[in-house]
């Protein structure tokens, strides 16, 4: 997913004493930056995604959801359902996989946003290559004097039951 700007996008940031961090809701919600601010100097605790990060593989982490890893064929089947997903890398002699999920590609809404948290949303609905179930996913992210700490909810909202597996790269 490549985003069209206009005028600068500012990131949401949350920090606690010496601790920050960036998330990018467009891009999946997952992590721009994660910093420390030690004497004179800020470490980055995990690779910054850059000024402009146009896809969730630039950013610093990012959430894997309704499935981790790959999904060898971009096919499987689940409870007698035969379900066919978009290809989105191409896996050397593997043939086209779907790898990732859907949460990564897609924006979610912040709910919730202050110094120190921020609670974001994201609602899926089926469409022809993405996962055939319905379900809700929710980030949050809270800064502690000396922790992030990160949670990650999926709910199914979808009439059938669902395989999900969760990650985060």
């Amino acid at each position: 997913m490549r985003m069209a700007r206009s005028q600068p996008f500012h990131l949401p940031t949350i920090d606690e004493g010496n601790l920050s961090v960036s998330v990018h809701p467009i891009l999946g919600g997952g992590i721009a930056s994660f910093d420390l601010q030690y004497h004179d100097r800020t470490v980055h605790l995990l690779r910054p995604s850059g000024p402009e990060p146009s896809t969730f593989n630039d950013l610093a982490a990012y959430w894997l959801a309704p499935w981790c890893n790959r999904i060898r064929g971009a096919r499987f089947s689940f409870a007698d359902r035969a379900v066919e997903l978009e290809s989105t890398w191409p896996d050397e002699g593997a043939g086209p996989t779907a790898i990732h999920g859907e949460v990564c590609r897609n924006p979610f809404e912040i709910l919730h946003h202050d110094q120190r948290s921020i609670v974001l949303e994201q609602r899926h609905a089926p469409t022809t290559g993405a996962w055939p179930w319905s379900f809700s996913t929710t980030l949050r992210y809270a800064v502690e004097p000396s922790r992030l700490v990160t949670e990650i909810e999926l709910a199914n909202t979808d009439s059938a039951p669902m395989p999900v597996g969760l990650g985060c790269h």
